[in-house]
């Protein structure tokens, strides 16, 4: 399920989805390849935050609160 929502662009469902996998077999290979996902998706989401918030600081107040409507619906 964690790989489909990951394909969907789903990442923070991904992150839930792997962590279930985690918690039934955190030793076993599906819970160790869960746990770098959910290390990579989480590392990709804090990237694409800072580019947000670095783009969204030069602009005008209402620009910015589009911008991140945008990348939010998106």
């Amino acid at each position: 399920m964690g790989k489909c929502l990951d394909k969907m662009g789903r990442q923070n469902d991904a992150i839930v989805a792997y962590a279930r996998v985690v918690h039934a077999g955190p030793e076993r290979s599906e819970g160790k390849e869960a746990k770098n996902r959910i290390r990579d998706l989480k590392a990709t989401l804090a990237s694409a935050t800072d580019a947000l918030a670095a783009a969204v600081r030069g602009m005008p107040v209402g620009d910015a609160a589009s911008a991140f409507a945008s990348a939010v619906l998106d």
